[in-house]
């Protein structure tokens, strides 16, 4: 399978994890204040991500159409958006904890842990050194963790 095509596949997974997740809330913001400001990080890390990927364009990733940057969060971590993603929908699931909700979480956790891995291969490939020198100062979603 190609990259691409395996990545198509993962993000379509991740996708539908997502709405189930949604859909058997109930309601779009948790109600607790802490689940709450859980979600607003998750949310204002992707917007802050975002930003950086459009003001920091640094590598055109051929094939992907995406840019590798390396301001912003991305000098802490390598997949900020990714940790806003996983934060907002912890917060969801937390909030409201089923069974269900809380094995696609689980799911979700493995696609991105995959997608992640699957990204960096390529980048690894494409930049070789001076990808392995950023990863070597970074960490993939976890500041000063993981």
């Amino acid at each position: 399978m190609s990259p691409k095509m395996q990545s198509n596949l993962l993000l379509a997974v991740e996708g539908l994890c997502i709405v189930f997740i949604f859909v058997t809330t109930g309601s779009l913001v948790a109600q607790n204040l802490t689940f709450l400001l859980i979600q607003i990080f998750g949310a204002l890390l992707i917007a802050w991500s975002y930003l950086a990927l459009k003001v920091n364009r640094i590598k055109h990733v051929p094939g992907f159409g995406n840019f590798w940057a390396m301001h912003g969060p991305y000098e802490i971590i390598r997949h900020p958006i990714y940790a806003g993603i996983l934060l907002i929908m912890s917060g969801y699931v937390q909030w409201y904890m089923t069974v269900p909700r809380f094995l696609v979480f689980i799911v979700l956790i493995g696609v991105i842990l995959v997608k992640m891995q699957s990204d960096e291969h390529v980048l690894e490939e494409l930049f070789k050194d001076e990808y392995r020198t950023y990863m070597s100062k970074t960490h993939k979603i976890i500041p000063y963790f993981y």
